[in-house]
This record gives structure tokens, C-alpha cells and sequence, in this order.
């Protein structure tokens, strides 16, 4: 059986989640895109598993094609 580990959500903090986020912002490098923590770690004074969920919003659709790749 695995254990599952779990943490205080106050342990992460906004400068945790923009070192995950820096690195995606560089990689995609599109305007207007914003990034929200979403998930069990972005509950205040909750047990969670320490994994950090992003969602990334996108303006338009417009966007959304410059981020799927043509075949």
C-alpha cells in the first residue's frame, strides 16, 4: 500500500507557486495569459497533498490556436 504524505497548505506561499509558474510563463511567452492556484493548496489551513495545481486562463480562443500545433 503507498502512502500518501500530507502537508499544511499554509507551507506554500505565493513565492512557491511563481517559481512553478515563471518556467511556463517563459516557455509559452504568449500575452494575456494568467495563471491561478487552484487545488487543496490553495486552502488556507487545510491538510493537502503537496502538489501544486495550476490552471492557466487564456483571453480568447484566438489564443487557444496559437497554442495548438497545426498537423
Amino acid at each position: 500500500m503507498q502512502t500518501i504524505q500530507l502537508a499544511s497548505s499554509d507551507d506554500w506561499t505565493t513565492a512557491d507557486t511563481e517559481r512553478h509558474v515563471h518556467p511556463l510563463r517563459e516557455a509559452l511567452d504568449i500575452e494575456g495569459l494568467s495563471w491561478h492556484h487552484i487545488g487543496s493548496t490553495s486552502i488556507p489551513g487545510i491538510l493537502c497533498k503537496p502538489v501544486l495545481d495550476l490552471l492557466c486562463g487564456v483571453p480568447s480562443t484566438m489564443t487557444l490556436d496559437m497554442l495548438t500545433p497545426y498537423h
